[in-house]
């Protein structure tokens, strides 16, 4: 089992993120998007990301998750994703004996794909920028945008069918409004 600590802080700091962005390991999915600040749980069973895993693991261990926009066999190549993407590090690795994994992700920035490169891997590679956060307009506003944004999320809570205990949970563990 394999766990990182290093904040999105030390990532930028450190240039990992920066180095990373010119040649990304990309893991596209239908109905998946990762923002910064979010953990994503994956179960990792094709072969193609099994190795794609393996390399991350290897290396700095950060991901572009990439919003598929279609199903594979709608396609005669690789589907297409959305041109904005969420890079993953991956905080929790778990290598099952079969050699799938289970994952989690921690959302660590927004980028834009600018390319896709050729690969000898059989997974995509990207290359992308770095989409940076708009700075809140003020102190104030952003109390008032975190306020409303806790109250809808109860609200969606409440509303759910078997209860939103958990989503009250996640929300009261939220110690920053991002």
């Amino acid at each position: 089992m394999f766990s990182a600590e290093e904040s999105s802080s030390d990532l930028e700091k450190s240039g990992t993120l920066l180095r990373a962005l010119a040649h990304l390991p990309m893991f596209p999915l239908p109905n998946v998007v990762l923002l910064p600040n979010t953990f994503l749980p994956l179960h990792v069973f094709e072969p193609r990301y099994r190795q794609m895993t393996k390399d991350v693991l290897e290396g700095d261990k950060l991901i572009a998750m990439a919003f598929q926009l279609g199903a594979e066999h709608e396609f005669d190549g690789p589907p297409p994703v959305s041109p904005i993407a969420g890079v993953g590090e991956v905080v929790l690795a778990q290598a099952l004996p079969d050699g799938r994994y289970n994952l989690v992700l921690r959302g660590r920035a927004r980028v834009r794909i600018e390319r896709e490169l050729p690969s000898a891997t059989p997974y995509r590679i990207i290359q992308a920028t770095q989409i940076p956060d708009d700075p809140p307009g003020s102190m104030v506003e952003l109390l008032d945008a975190e306020t409303s944004l806790r109250a809808l999320t109860v609200g969606l809570a409440d509303a759910l069918p078997e209860g939103g205990e958990s989503v009250k949970q996640v929300l009261a563990a939220q110690t920053t409004p991002a």
